[in-house]
Protein backbone atom coordinates (compact mmCIF):
# COMPACT_ATOMS: atom_id res chain seq x y z
CA UNK A 1 0.00 0.00 0.00
CA UNK A 2 0.80 3.16 -1.06
CA UNK A 3 0.70 6.36 1.17
CA UNK A 4 0.03 9.65 -0.18
CA UNK A 5 2.65 12.19 1.06
CA UNK A 6 1.70 15.84 0.43
CA UNK A 7 4.42 18.79 1.86
CA UNK A 8 2.38 22.22 2.91
CA UNK A 9 3.63 25.28 0.82
CA UNK A 10 5.82 27.35 3.19
CA UNK A 11 3.44 30.31 3.24
CA UNK A 12 5.31 32.21 5.93
CA UNK A 13 7.95 32.38 3.11
CA UNK A 14 5.91 34.03 0.43
CA UNK A 15 6.09 37.74 0.98
CA UNK A 16 2.77 39.70 1.44
CA UNK A 17 1.90 41.77 -1.14
CA UNK A 18 1.51 45.67 -1.78
CA UNK A 19 -0.76 47.88 -3.45
CA UNK A 20 2.22 49.95 -5.36
CA UNK A 21 -0.15 52.90 -7.05
CA UNK A 22 -3.31 54.51 -6.84
CA UNK A 23 -6.40 52.49 -8.48
CA UNK A 24 -7.60 53.52 -12.23
CA UNK A 25 -10.74 53.03 -13.64
CA UNK A 26 -10.74 51.25 -16.85
CA UNK A 27 -13.08 51.84 -19.40
CA UNK A 28 -15.17 48.53 -18.97
CA UNK A 29 -15.98 50.00 -15.90
CA UNK A 30 -13.54 48.16 -13.66
CA UNK A 31 -10.96 49.53 -11.42
CA UNK A 32 -7.01 48.17 -11.80
CA UNK A 33 -4.67 48.43 -8.80
CA UNK A 34 -0.83 47.62 -9.21
CA UNK A 35 0.60 45.52 -7.06
CA UNK A 36 3.66 43.99 -5.86
CA UNK A 37 2.06 40.51 -7.77
CA UNK A 38 0.78 42.26 -11.05
CA UNK A 39 -2.47 43.80 -12.14
CA UNK A 40 -5.57 43.47 -9.25
CA UNK A 41 -8.50 44.15 -10.99
CA UNK A 42 -11.82 44.66 -9.56
CA UNK A 43 -15.34 44.77 -10.78
CA UNK A 44 -18.63 46.29 -9.00
CA UNK A 45 -21.89 44.21 -10.07
CA UNK A 46 -25.34 44.88 -8.53
CA UNK A 47 -24.93 40.71 -7.35
CA UNK A 48 -21.59 41.15 -6.18
CA UNK A 49 -17.80 42.12 -6.52
CA UNK A 50 -15.48 40.44 -8.49
CA UNK A 51 -11.74 40.36 -8.02
CA UNK A 52 -9.26 39.01 -10.35
CA UNK A 53 -5.54 38.93 -10.88
CA UNK A 54 -3.51 38.47 -14.12
CA UNK A 55 -4.60 37.76 -17.54
CA UNK A 56 -7.09 34.87 -17.91
CA UNK A 57 -4.84 31.82 -17.88
CA UNK A 58 -8.07 29.50 -18.53
CA UNK A 59 -9.77 28.46 -22.31
CA UNK A 60 -13.25 29.28 -23.07
CA UNK A 61 -15.40 26.53 -21.83
CA UNK A 62 -18.79 28.36 -22.72
CA UNK A 63 -19.83 28.77 -19.26
CA UNK A 64 -20.32 32.77 -19.52
CA UNK A 65 -22.39 33.65 -22.43
CA UNK A 66 -20.98 37.18 -22.36
CA UNK A 67 -19.08 39.07 -18.77
CA UNK A 68 -21.42 40.51 -16.77
CA UNK A 69 -22.20 44.05 -17.02
CA UNK A 70 -19.89 46.20 -14.42
CA UNK A 71 -21.33 49.14 -12.68
CA UNK A 72 -19.99 52.21 -12.78
CA UNK A 73 -17.78 52.55 -9.51
CA UNK A 74 -17.26 55.02 -7.78
CA UNK A 75 -13.46 55.33 -6.21
CA UNK A 76 -11.90 57.30 -3.27
CA UNK A 77 -7.83 57.27 -3.56
CA UNK A 78 -6.42 57.19 0.13
CA UNK A 79 -2.19 57.60 1.42
CA UNK A 80 -2.86 54.05 2.65
CA UNK A 81 -6.14 52.95 1.50
CA UNK A 82 -8.76 52.87 -1.66
CA UNK A 83 -12.47 52.79 -1.42
CA UNK A 84 -14.79 51.46 -4.37
CA UNK A 85 -18.05 51.74 -4.13
CA UNK A 86 -20.85 50.32 -6.71
CA UNK A 87 -23.50 48.08 -6.65
CA UNK A 88 -24.08 48.38 -3.26
CA UNK A 89 -21.13 47.49 -2.49
CA UNK A 90 -18.47 49.05 -0.61
CA UNK A 91 -15.04 47.73 -0.65
CA UNK A 92 -11.95 48.77 1.07
CA UNK A 93 -8.55 48.16 -0.02
CA UNK A 94 -5.77 48.82 2.31
CA UNK A 95 -2.20 49.36 0.82
CA UNK A 96 0.51 47.51 2.98
CA UNK A 97 -0.07 45.11 3.24
CA UNK A 98 -2.68 44.31 0.94
CA UNK A 99 -6.23 43.18 2.25
CA UNK A 100 -9.50 44.00 1.89
CA UNK A 101 -12.99 44.44 3.24
CA UNK A 102 -16.62 43.87 1.12
CA UNK A 103 -19.45 45.73 2.68
CA UNK A 104 -22.57 45.06 1.55
CA UNK A 105 -25.80 47.83 1.62
CA UNK A 106 -28.48 46.47 2.58
CA UNK A 107 -32.10 48.35 2.43
CA UNK A 108 -34.90 47.51 5.49
CA UNK A 109 -38.43 48.36 4.60
CA UNK A 110 -40.51 49.18 7.94
CA UNK A 111 -44.53 49.40 7.59
CA UNK A 112 -44.24 53.03 7.28
CA UNK A 113 -42.04 52.91 3.96
CA UNK A 114 -39.14 54.43 5.95
CA UNK A 115 -36.02 53.16 4.90
CA UNK A 116 -33.20 52.11 7.04
CA UNK A 117 -29.45 51.37 5.81
CA UNK A 118 -27.44 49.05 7.26
CA UNK A 119 -23.68 48.29 6.63
CA UNK A 120 -23.10 43.99 6.77
CA UNK A 121 -19.83 42.59 7.44
CA UNK A 122 -20.31 40.66 3.41
CA UNK A 123 -16.59 39.70 3.69
CA UNK A 124 -13.42 40.14 5.01
CA UNK A 125 -10.15 38.87 4.39
CA UNK A 126 -7.15 39.07 6.22
CA UNK A 127 -5.27 36.06 6.44
CA UNK A 128 -2.12 35.78 8.78
CA UNK A 129 0.29 37.95 7.04
CA UNK A 130 -2.92 38.98 4.25
CA UNK A 131 -2.52 37.95 0.74
CA UNK A 132 0.07 36.76 -0.16
CA UNK A 133 1.96 35.84 -3.71
CA UNK A 134 0.61 32.71 -4.72
CA UNK A 135 -2.39 32.14 -2.93
CA UNK A 136 -5.20 33.42 -5.40
CA UNK A 137 -4.10 31.34 -8.81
Amino acid sequence: MSHFNSTAPAWNDIPPLDVCSIAVPTQTGAVSVATTAGQFVISMHNFGVRLRFGECQFGDYGMLIKEPPAVIPVVTNGENLTIIEGGGHTLTLHHQPLSFEVLKILSIYSSHRLTATLLVNFVSLQLPGSIRAGSLA
